[in-house]
C-alpha cells in the first residue's frame, strides 16, 4: 500500500535504524515539518542525483527538534523502512511529493567470520565523537545494520552508497561494501 509523502533530496543516503541531524531553514522544508507533526506521518530522506532524485530513499520519523542558536530549526531525523518513490511531484511551495511504498524488512544475517573486519571497523568508528554525538544503537550481531551504518558513514560517493543501499541481499552488499572499501583506500594509497 502506497501513501504520498513530502520527500526530502539530500547528498547522502539514510538507511532503517540511521539518525540524522537537520538544520530546518527553507520555507518549503519548515512546511514539511509542519505538516508531519500536524498528519502524524514521516517524509522520506532521498539522495539527489543532480537532475533528481534516486528511485529509492529512507521513510523517517522526526524523534527530536529543537530551535537552534541560530534561529533554524534543528531536528533528528530516524530512518523507519527502505522506501520506493513513484509519480514525484513538486507543491506551489516547491516541496516535492511522491507516492511511498514503505519495504518489507530484508532477510538479516549474523556477521560471520569473512564481515569480522567490517564489524571492527563500525566498532572503531563509533568511537569516534562526530559518530557518538548520534546516538545510534547499533545492533552488531545484524550485518543489515552492520552495512547499512558504514554506509551511512564512510566516505564514498553518494552514488557508490545509493547503489550499495539498493542492494537487497545483505551477503552480496556486505561484499560490495568490502570491495567499495578497497577502492576507496586504493585512491587514498594512489
Amino acid at each position: 500500500m502506497s501513501e504520498r509523502l513530502p520527500v526530502f533530496p539530500l547528498d547522502l543516503v539514510m538507511a532503517p535504524g540511521g539518525r540524522l541531524p537537520l538544520r530546518i531553514f527553507e520555507p518549503r522544508y519548515l512546511h514539511m515539518v509542519k505538516t508531519c507533526m500536524r498528519e502524524e506521518h514521516g517524509f522520506v530522506v532521498v539522495a539527489s542525483d543532480g537532475e533528481g532524485f534516486a528511485p529509492m530513499g529512507c521513510l523517517c520519523q522526526i524523534v527530536d527538534f529543537d530551535q537552534l542558536p541560530d534561529g533554524c530549526l534543528g531536528l533528528t531525523a530516524a530512518g523507519d523502512s527502505q522506501a520506493q518513490l513513484s509519480n514525484p511531484a513538486r507543491d506551489e511551495q516547491g516541496l516535492w511529493w511522491a507516492d511511498i511504498e514503505a519495504l518489507p524488512p530484508e532477510s538479516d544475517l549474523e556477521p560471520g567470520e569473512p564481515e569480522a573486519d567490517l564489524v571492527n571497523l563500525l566498532v572503531s568508528l563509533n568511537g569516534h565523537p562526530a559518530v557518538s554525538e548520534l546516538a545510534l544503537e547499533i545492533d552488531y550481531e545484524s550485518l543489515s545494520e552492520v552495512t547499512w551504518r558504514l554506509i551511512e558513514l564512510l566516505p564514498f560517493e553518494t552514488d557508490v552508497k545509493q547503489s550499495l543501499i539498493e542492494t537487497s541481499d545483505v551477503a552480496f552488499r556486505a561484499e560490495r561494501l568490502r570491495e567499495a572499501l578497497h577502492e576507496l583506500q586504493s585512491e587514498s594509497d594512489g
